[in-house]
């Protein structure tokens, strides 16, 4: 393929090219001069020639060569219809960062020989390349699952999603740890069948602890319940929210000392029943621990206020158990929780009205895990602004389930 400009008078052709190199050349006819670029990626390599005669590689240099073309010009005359999306990838990913206004072709690709990682990555089939150039752009060339840092078999999932986080990786390998890799497989089979990948990532916590503290051992069967029995049967069409309910069902059970339908086939009337005898229950040492936990300064520090809102600290279960009925769902389950310093409960509420039940957040280590309103609404966008709010004076993160 050669090009020919008139207002410079030059042609530019290429010499060669494959899936790994590509070897253009550009002939100015003014000057009679011959210049070459040779671009390798087998050898990590780029050269400029001017005559036959090395010249020093820079972006200037190699910028020179494509002067004057469009994307589809430059894409046309060195790529593959392997590595033409690599190469697509390089310009609009790769050619600008930091304070870099323009996305430089030339840039870009001398940035590629720079982070191999990249090139190992788009040909092995990953189709997060934006999020390996972000987060592993300085890993040292090993095979693919070692510079993520997760199992080989979870490759294959990987690669296909459209984003792929280190949060991501660490919640896979969690899920790995506490239930081993089969199980890891039937639940990525299953929930990218049945709902999607990010969903589970959102549901591993519940997974885990359902798995570990509950006897639900037979994940297939967890996560067929969560993601296709609940919303065809009782519909309910969110499986963390179904993993939710589960969870806190089973433990209001387990703290009563009761035995628990593992998989109801009303899953929410089971739960409101469970509430309901656990909201009954008068235990006067419980009611003392819990007023001695909430009289620690790291839970007190959590109070805040502003204009619309403030944070209020419960003073004793039945402050859980009143938030529970006045906005119907199952804080009254955490009593055993905050008291064993698993989590921390506090109330949202509007600043005129203090007394009255809005919101309810669970704080667990500096994490903030739940934020949920009346039958388990989610904030709305002013609630949430404080919540943020509140999150960065207070030093916590929000990971909302």
């Amino acid at each position: 393929m050669s090009m020919r400009n008139r207002e410079i008078n030059y042609t530019v052709e290429c010499l060669s090219k494959s899936d790994k190199e590509f070897h253009v050349r550009k002939y100015c006819v003014k000057n009679n001069l011959n210049y070459e670029l040779k671009f390798s990626l087998k050898k990590q390599t780029c050269e400029v020639l001017k005559n036959g005669e090395p010249l020093r590689t820079n972006i200037s240099n190699v910028n020179f060569f494509f002067a004057g073309m469009n994307n589809e010009e430059i894409l046309d005359l060195i790529s593959t219809e392997a590595n033409r999306a690599l190469y697509q990838f390089v310009w609009n990913r790769m050619g600008a960062m930091g304070d870099e206004v323009v996305s430089y072709f030339s840039r870009g690709l001398l940035r590629l020989l720079d982070y191999p990682v990249i090139e190992l990555f788009y040909f092995y089939g990953f189709k997060a390349l934006g999020d390996i150039w972000l987060y592993w752009r300085d890993k040292k060339l090993a095979a693919p699952h070692k510079v993520l840092g997760c199992q080989k078999y979870m490759m294959k999932y990987l690669k296909e999603m459209s984003r792929v986080l280190p949060d991501n990786i660490a919640t896979l390998n969690s899920l790995h740890m506490a239930v081993n890799g089969n199980n890891v497989v039937t639940l990525l089979e299953i929930f990218l069948e049945e709902s999607d990948f990010h969903i589970l990532m959102n549901s591993v916590d519940l997974i885990v602890e359902l798995y570990r503290d509950y006897d639900y051992r037979d994940v297939k069967r967890l996560g067929l319940y969560a993601t296709r029995e609940v919303k065809l049967e009782q519909g309910i069409t969110s499986p963390n929210n179904a993993l939710v309910l589960l969870r806190d069902y089973a433990r209001m059970c387990k703290v009563m000392g009761r035995e628990y339908e593992k998989y109801p086939k009303s899953l929410k009337k089971v739960h409101d029943i469970a509430q309901m005898n656990y909201q009954v229950r008068d235990d006067a040492t419980k009611t003392q621990q819990f007023t001695r936990i909430v009289e620690l300064e790291g839970y007190k520090m959590l109070e805040y206020k502003d204009r619309e809102y403030v944070v209020v600290i419960p003073q004793s279960p039945k402050d859980l158990i009143d938030e529970g009925s006045n906005l119907s769902h199952c804080v009254a389950s955490y009593v055993d929780d905050v008291i064993n310093g698993k989590c921390k409960i506090v109330f949202l509420r509007s600043k005129k009205e203090p007394d009255v039940s809005l919101v309810t957040v669970e704080v667990r280590g500096n994490t903030i895990r739940q934020v949920k309103g009346k039958r388990n609404r989610r904030p709305s966008e002013e609630e949430m602004a404080f919540i943020s709010k509140w999150a960065k004076k207070k030093g916590l993160l929000v990971n909302i389930y």
